[in-house]
């Protein structure tokens, strides 16, 4: 090791959201190498998580492959393999950096502190930081509302985040057994460890540096110069709190008192407790609640992200009482696996008593020694006996796969199955046939271990049973007893099948190599040929065929194999080309690790992308029904908590007005309109029809401080004066009652006739779409006026483009599936897009049809029918919102 590598190495950790990242950045900041591949900023934590991205992904391996992830919270034993500590001795030796101090920073490491400790020895130094539990939590459910804000698919789908509500004490079991660790291995090593509080990273940064020195840090290391003070939050929700039990809440603040006491540097006062209480509450969207949060399941080992390597090191840690053959099955199945392993598998088999496959383990090794699957031929376990298979399984050698297990075993724990082995096989098939797929597993597997069987047609008949009842590990095991007393051509086969069901190719060859050699004939040769074609070996698949083809062209399997050859193509006559309608349509939300990924590369720009990825996300939704899914899944106190998170989130993105109305609710008192409209000197006017004063508001909200010359509201007559009395209105709204859609039009071009400059006009009305479709009114009004941006994108496209005459945002993608027939006519009969009730036109265009047509009944009809005309008739352009804004992941 190199002097360099004798310098103290630094372990940064703490439960997350309690200002790990922050102490991360400050050591960066101030000459701490912290990794080569460090996750950068994200919208929960604009300073950057500062976490080198090796170690995150070895602690969230070790978390997989016990079933768990980094929620875990002491919930299980944490199995650690046997390499662990030389992955992060590795790790640490191979930073290469000048710094004279290097570090990593990872909430997960709590626990593997002694990993850590036990990998650098002497060499390692640990900073701890702690937060009050009511704020980690509390910062905890903010980012994780905000995951399921960010999203379009139903809340209880999105598992991971929806957890912290369906089991209401998750966030608070992961404080407390992350800080317990964390406290326990300070009282521990205290002389190798620095335990400071987050507020005092700030409020006491004189008092942290001092401390430094404890662990080999200079002041000057610790001084901190780069923090959000906004992030640091000293208040916690009165729901936050309610989500936990007054027993649990008793537990949690007799940890933090042990924190305070132990602590290098402590805080200075517990965070204050504020009503959170909103003027919306949940009981608007669910009827009910869940009586009773979901138990989280005992998690079960998952080790295929483990080369084989890996795999086995793990496995020689896991205490015999947690193994489940479905580990074990999984490693004997791995395609790699060698004979020493197969030998180390069947003793851990052996401990746990799972004896089928201690015996299978030991068979699959025999045949590997051998290269064959003629089981004379094997010798591993036979002592050199070369004539062993012509024996009996009683007088076989105890360490013979082959061999009996002894009765008095089975005696000693089951008597009842001692003596039910006893009957003649007749009887003991009767009564396997009526047996559940359990009780089956377990009786086959007591004759096949126990009693010798001389029958070639008991043996079939039990074979016949367990493929019958998927029971592939029976199955295999007793097609190689079998063979051991009898060499057929058939059970071969159904060996080789079984092989290739599991994808177990090689091993299916090798069982085939042995029954061609019995008879080369097409139900052989077809499986060749199959085995070939999965193992990417097409030149010797092909011969097999052909092969086959000349004995018999039409046998089934072998139509079944070349069917994976054929490549059918279909008749292009049958397709027909339409206008790609999905490009008209609201722009579905791609996967959010692109808008993260953007954050880290550039945090202003992914702020802008993540804050319009979650408004898509909003108007794309039916926001009302979402909420009802989610909210009745969870716990009246859980439902408070969720509810006020996730409306709190909207509240960032639109106005409450604009919410109410998508969401249905009671509109909010409102005595004036448009007064936050900025009257400047624009070509911009805003006109409105309203049908609906509720709607009124929320557009009213939404385009405040929008810049507008004038604003029309054209409206009924029994509305003009509700209007009119109601409200007060600046002098540049004008009012028009009107009574049909022919007086509508009039009323307008009278409007227009006495302008002198060319306008553009933004179009909206206040009706609703009926049903699941009314949140496509909520798509309108955000893709024309909800960005500013935007808005002066569309005012610049209409002054640089002279033939553009409508901007219209796009399709909703349900009207688009319900109705693609008729839009797609429509769209080819006129080489249109579809004309909608909301858009942005220019004024001069319009004037120049007054002629046409409209009938009174025709629902808007003087907007739709007007306005095709005008593209039609007057060759003007027609673009789309999304066509033209330059959204963030789109640059």
């Amino acid at each position: 090791m190199s002097s360099n590598n004798k310098l103290p190495f630094y372990l940064c950790t703490g439960f997350h959201r309690s200002g790990t990242s922050l102490i991360a950045q400050t050591l960066s900041d101030n000459g701490m190498k912290m990794g080569d591949e460090l996750m950068g900023a994200s919208f929960s934590n604009p300073l950057g998580h500062v976490e080198d991205l090796p170690i995150v992904r070895l602690h969230d391996k070790i978390f997989e492959i016990n079933g768990v992830d980094w929620r875990y919270h002491d919930n299980a034993p944490l199995v650690k393999p046997n390499w662990l500590s030389n992955y992060i001795a590795h790790y640490v030796n191979e930073k290469r950096s000048n710094a004279q101090l290097k570090g990593v920073k990872d909430p997960r490491a709590l626990f593997f502190l002694k990993d850590w400790q036990l990998a650098l020895k002497s060499n390692i130094r640990f900073i701890f930081v702690y937060r009050h539990w009511s704020t980690s939590c509390q910062s905890l459910f903010k980012r994780h509302s905000q995951h399921l804000v960010n999203s379009t698919q139903d809340i209880h789908a999105n598992k991971l985040n929806f957890s912290f509500w369906q089991t209401p004490e998750l966030a608070f079991d992961m404080w407390y057994a992350s800080n317990k660790r964390m406290l326990e291995f300070y009282l521990d090593h205290p002389d190798k460890c620095l335990m400071i509080a987050q507020d005092a990273l700030v409020s006491a940064n004189s008092i942290v540096q001092g401390a430094g020195q404890k662990i080999g840090l200079s002041p000057e290391n610790l001084k901190c110069k780069n923090f959000k003070s906004n992030l640091l939050m000293d208040e916690a929700y009165q729901s936050t709190l309610d989500m936990a039990p007054a027993s649990k809440r008793l537990k949690l603040d007799a940890l933090w008192d042990k924190l305070q006491q132990a602590a290098d540097v402590n805080a200075t006062d517990v965070p204050n407790i504020i009503d959170d209480r909103i003027t919306v509450s949940p009981k608007h969207f669910a009827d009910t609640a869940s009586r009773h949060p979901i138990t989280q399941p005992f998690p079960n080992f998952d080790i295929r992200s483990l080369t084989i390597d890996e795999a086995f090191g793990f496995l020689v840690r896991i205490p015999p009482h947690r193994f489940d053959n479905a580990l074990l099955v999984s490693l004997l199945n791995r395609a790699t696996i060698n004979v020493e392993q197969l030998n180390t598998l069947a003793k851990v088999a052996h401990k746990a008593e799972s004896y089928v496959i201690t015996k299978l383990a030991k068979m699959r090794a025999m045949q590997k020694c051998s290269d064959t699957f003629v089981v004379a031929d094997w010798s591993l376990y036979t002592k050199d006996d070369q004539n062993w298979s012509l024996l009996k399984r009683k007088d076989l050698p105890k360490g013979n796969p082959f061999s009996l297990r002894p009765l008095s075993e089975l005696a000693a724990k089951r008597q009842e199955i001692v003596e039910w082995l006893k009957q003649s096989e007749t009887s003991l098939l009767e009564q396997l046939n009526r047996l559940q797929k359990d009780k089956l597993e377990e009786s086959i597997s007591a004759i096949l271990l126990y009693r010798e069987i001389n029958n070639i047609g008991f043996y079939d008949e039990l074979i016949n049973l367990a493929v019958k009842n998927d029971l592939w590990l029976l199955t295999e095991y007793a097609l190689l007893l079998r063979l051991k007393q009898k060499v057929e051509q058939p059970a071969y086969i159904k060996l080789a099948d079984l092989y290739r069901s599991n994808r177990l190719y090689d091993l299916a060859l090798s069982v085939l190599d042995v029954a061609q050699k019995l008879e080369n004939n097409i139900a052989v040769i077809t499986r060749i040929a199959d085995c070939s074609y999965e193992q990417g070996n097409v030149e010797q698949a092909s011969k097999q065929i052909a092969f086959a083809e000349k004995i018999n062209p039409n046998h089934a399997m072998l139509r079944r194999v070349k069917a994976k050859f054929e490549i059918i193509t279909p008749d292009k006559s049958e397709f027909v080309s339409q206008p790609a309608l999905s490009q008209l349509c609201t722009p579905q939300n791609g996967h959010y690790e692109s808008v993260v990924e953007l954050m880290r590369t550039d945090y202003r720009l992914g702020r802008k992308a993540d804050h319009e990825y979650r408004q898509n996300a909003f108007v794309l939704r039916n926001n009302r029904l979402w909420l009802k899914k989610g909210l009745e899944r969870v716990t009246p106190q859980a439902q408070l908590n969720l509810f006020n998170n996730i409306y709190r989130h909207w509240l960032k993105l639109f106005p409450e007005c604009f919410l109410r109305t998508d969401l249905n609710l009671e509109q909010t008192s409102v005595k004036a309109l448009f007064h936050s409209i900025k009257a400047e000197a624009t070509n911009a006017i805003l006109l409105i029809d309203v049908t609906d004063i509720d709607s009124l508001i929320s557009i009213d909200a939404l385009v405040s401080g929008c810049s507008f010359a004038r604003v029309y509201l054209f409206t009924e007559h029994n509305l003009h004066q509700t209007l009119m009395q109601q409200f007060n209105l600046p002098d540049f709204v004008h009012v028009i009652a009107y009574q049909t859609a022919t007086t509508l039009s009039e009323k307008l071009i009278e409007e227009l006739g006495v302008i002198d400059r060319e306008y553009i006009i933004c179009r909206l009305t206040t009706s609703a779409c009926p049903g699941e479709l009314s949140k496509w009114r909520s798509q309108q009004w955000y893709y024309l006026l909800g960005n500013d941006d935007w808005t002066n994108e569309y005012l610049s496209e209409f002054q640089e483009n002279e033939k553009l005459g409508v901007i219209l945002p796009p399709l909703d993608p349900h009207i688009v599936n319900a109705e693609s027939k008729q839009l797609t006519e429509l769209l080819q009969s006129n080489n249109l897009p579809f004309v909608g009730e909301m858009f942005w036109f220019r004024s001069q265009s319009l004037k120049s049809i007054d002629s046409v047509t409209i009938n009174d009944n025709e629902v808007d009809g003087f907007i739709s029918g007007k306005l095709s005309a005008l593209i039609r008739k007057n060759g003007f352009d027609i673009r789309f919102c999304h066509q033209l804004v330059h959204r963030p992941l789109s640059r």
